[in-house]
């Protein structure tokens, strides 16, 4: 699992090296990790969400609906 997170990492931009990644609290549909990177001796964190597709058929679209729905309040 580690990982796979490890290499899902690097197809964003985030500053620093990976320290480790573990699961982050206990939801029922998606999977979420705590993850930590080294940025100059600080630690950083940020939260990756898997979507489960069993529930979530078309990801892509799910993530443009959220996309629209951000733009929207950002108008406001």
């Amino acid at each position: 699992m580690e990982n796979d997170i490890k290499k899902i990492s690097s197809y964003f931009r985030i500053d620093g090296d990976f320290i480790d990644a573990v699961p982050y609290g206990s939801g029922h549909i998606n999977n979420t990790y705590k993850v930590r990177f080294d940025q100059g001796g600080a630690p950083i964190l940020y939260i990756f969400q898997k979507i489960n597709t069993k529930i979530f058929k078309n990801p892509f679209t799910l993530m443009s609906n959220i996309s629209r729905v951000i733009n929207h309040q950002k108008k406001q």
